[in-house]
């Protein structure tokens, strides 16, 4: 089965990464990223489709009918489309980008509506039982069969929350964090704060407990996960010595304090103990996802394989770096 996933335009690369690293083990066999779009061959679409809908940084996922370069062989693609007669249809054309196609959308969806229409299709704009979607960019046309299409209001709307700080994670982050480090039992945040990551990571179903050293933080963090109905494991202690056994986690997800913040704690000694520990606690082959305010390349390889960087700029003296890194088998 061929997908293709229509990624958020902010950060192609990142939102590209957390549909590779959610399907990586034993679902995606390969995958091609072009600017906003993952086109990827997968096994177990039902599998793929359900564990989609956790996607933060993804608009669409369609069915792959093919990928062209102009409008008369995207024509031949939609004919293509296996559907039986009488079904409901309609045909929805997006524009990604600078485009050299100087028609309008809904031209071209009538243009496309009509080739449905003569295999028997009723076109139905309001609630049709298949929609084809037409992605024109400057990259090519894309035509898939729209299986889930994604809005990011409710997350969101998490960010309106009781308890907050000014070095809080955006929900939407926090959720791509909890893909990105292939959480699907268990996951671990050992400096929770506000607790953003362990909702995310309990609204998807993923067991997740924190850690937290300060008590007011942690009132704060259960003022949040109680808000939001969700039950999470917070424990009282330090990154640098987690009250847990080796490897008890399949995924860590988190946030650092900024290296500057991070000097009354030792500066890159305390980096250095804390990503100690969080190897310790984290099963061998697993993997986790973490931000940090500085490059951490060498630093990150005297303890895991760094498989991924990403950057997302906060303002103009800021840009996070999100690092997703394996622990060695």
């Amino acid at each position: 089965m061929r997908l293709i996933f229509y990624l958020c335009g902010d950060n192609p690369e990142l939102s590209g990464g957390e549909v590779v690293f959610l399907l990586k083990e034993g679902l995606l066999k390969s995958f091609r990223l072009i600017n906003q779009f993952l086109i990827a061959d997968v096994e177990d679409e039902k599998k793929v489709l359900e564990l989609a809908k956790r996607l933060s940084f993804t608009h669409e996922v369609c069915k792959l009918l093919g990928e062209c370069r102009d409008l008369e062989e995207a024509e031949r693609l939609l004919e293509k489309l296996e559907v039986e007669e009488g079904t409901r249809a309609c045909v929805r054309v997006e524009k990604v980008g600078e485009v050299s196609v100087n028609r309008k959308s809904p031209e071209l969806e009538r243009r496309f509506g009509k080739v449905l229409k003569s295999k028997g299709c009723t076109i139905d704009l309001s609630s049709p039982e298949t929609m084809v979607k037409v992605y024109v960019s400057s990259q090519g046309i894309f035509a898939g069969e729209l299986l889930e299409s994604f809005r990011a209001r409710e997350t969101m709307e998490r960010g309106k929350k009781p308890f907050s700080t000014s070095f809080a994670l955006p929900p939407r982050l926090a959720k791509a964090l909890v893909n990105l480090a292939s959480a699907k039992q268990n996951l671990l945040d050992p400096m929770c704060g506000t607790g953003t990551i362990l909702v995310e990571a309990s609204l998807m179903g993923v067991k997740a407990c924190g850690v937290e050293a300060f008590e007011k933080v942690i009132r704060g963090c259960k003022k949040n996960l109680e808000y939001f109905g969700v039950s999470c494991s917070i424990v009282k202690g330090d990154v640098c010595e987690l009250p847990f056994r080796d490897e008890s986690f399949e995924a860590v997800a988190t946030n650092f304090p900024y290296l500057k913040s991070a000097k009354k704690y030792g500066g890159k000694t305390f980096f250095r103990e804390a990503l100690e520990e969080i190897c310790r606690v984290l099963q061998k082959g697993k993997r986790c996802s973490m931000v940090l305010s500085f490059d951490a390349e060498e630093l990150l390889e005297e303890f895991f394989v760094v498989e991924r960087k990403f950057e997302q700029r906060v303002h103009k003296s800021l840009s996070r770096r999100i690092y997703v890194c394996r622990k060695k088998a």
